[in-house]
């Protein structure tokens, strides 16, 4: 058994599967002013794939050129 299988788990699912995020917490972020890099990281973490956050944007890159 895997060290973390009591609380761990990997669910892979069937092709054409689709699921939906279902966010808890504060409302969707908003493009307000003042606060960009907040929303195009938000988005840009919540709604594409990825593993290692080099995946969506380089250290030399803001979050709203990534965007």
């Amino acid at each position: 058994d895997h060290p973390k299988h009591l609380t761990h788990r990997q669910v892979v699912r069937s092709k054409g599967h689709h699921t939906l995020p279902n966010i808890i917490g504060p409302f969707f972020p908003r493009d307000d002013p003042g606060r960009r890099e907040f929303y195009c990281a938000s988005i840009l973490t919540l709604l594409l794939p990825w593993r290692c956050i080099k995946e969506i944007r380089t250290d030399f890159e803001t979050w709203e050129e990534a965007f």
